[in-house]
């Protein structure tokens, strides 16, 4: 299973700030066909994009939405991303954060019983470079290239990668941003396979900022099984300054639910289970490059 990238797609929340910064960054590539529905009433249109009440009506004035780019309120995001799966959306990306963990436990719940692919939250995206962006802000910072990236930290770190690409003559084919959300599970099968049934990445990188917010068993497992293109993992915590700082503190209720947060093992133990499970890991990003 891949993520299916067509591109129409629908806006929730398009009066949101973070909403006008995507359209733009769409409109210069005018790569989609978009329609809209706003937290608040704004007429019949935005920016010559169709606005519509319900999502329902959305989907039937453009036939063939399969996915849908939260960027809500937080407190506004369950209720709009309910409304999506309702109206049989298949795919969701919520781009907004701050959202309150319960949501997003009864949202990962139903997005299960309707075998829906969340991702997100809090800046998340998939951009093909030079083709389309859902959810992506500044397109034009990416160069055309065959490295695909994945990354799971604060949208900004796969800016700055781009830039470093850019400066050594390299690019990217796809790029697909996260989040920071510690409560999502993580379909690493799904986006590895995107990528490795992408003609254009030749080679994947995934770009890690706490390597002790996922399940590190389950990705070596996903990276040594699933498809032949190399995959470097980046970590950007060499120092392991997330554990250091997060330890002294007391751990929320929340915080325990998921099982990936609650590991007893400490971050020099990961990075050896992955190198005994030969994953490829670096601290440098020009190793990219190499």
């Amino acid at each position: 299973m891949v993520w299916n990238l067509e591109q129409k797609i629908l806006l929730q929340g398009i009066n949101e700030p973070d909403a006008l910064s995507y359209i733009k960054a769409t409109q210069w590539k005018n790569a989609h066909q978009l329609v809209g529905i706003p937290s608040e009433y704004m007429g019949d249109s935005y920016h010559d994009i169709p606005l519509f009440d319900l999502v329902n009506e959305a989907v039937e004035h453009l036939e063939g939405i399969t996915t849908s780019i939260i960027l809500n309120h937080p407190y506004a995001v369950l209720d709009a991303a309910l409304e999506a799966m309702d109206a049989g959306i298949t795919q969701i990306i919520i781009n907004s954060g701050g959202i309150p963990p319960l949501d997003l436990f009864r949202l990962k719940q139903k997005a299960q019983q309707k075998q829906v692919e969340l991702l997100g939250t809090n800046g998340a995206g998939i951009l093909t470079t030079d083709k389309a962006s859902y959810g992506v802000l500044n397109p034009q910072l990416y160069n055309l290239g065959n490295i695909g990236m994945i990354n799971y930290g604060d949208s900004r770190i796969s800016f700055e990668l781009a830039l470093l690409f850019q400066e050594n003559n390299h690019g990217t084919s796809m790029v697909i941003n996260l989040g920071n959300c510690p409560f999502q599970e993580i379909n690493w099968e799904m986006l590895i396979s995107t990528l490795n049934n992408d003609p254009n990445t030749e080679k994947i990188i995934i770009a890690i900022n706490n390597i002790l917010s996922i399940n590190y068993e389950k990705l070596a497992y996903i990276v040594a099984n699933c498809g032949e293109k190399p995959v470097l993992i980046y970590n950007l915590d060499p120092d392991n300054l997330n554990a250091i700082m997060r330890k002294p503190q007391p751990r929320i209720i929340t915080d325990q639910i998921p099982l990936h947060l609650n590991q007893i093992k400490s971050p020099q133990e990961v990075l050896q289970y992955w190198q005994e499970s030969g994953l490829n890991i670096i601290s440098n990003p020009l190793d990219i490059l190499s």
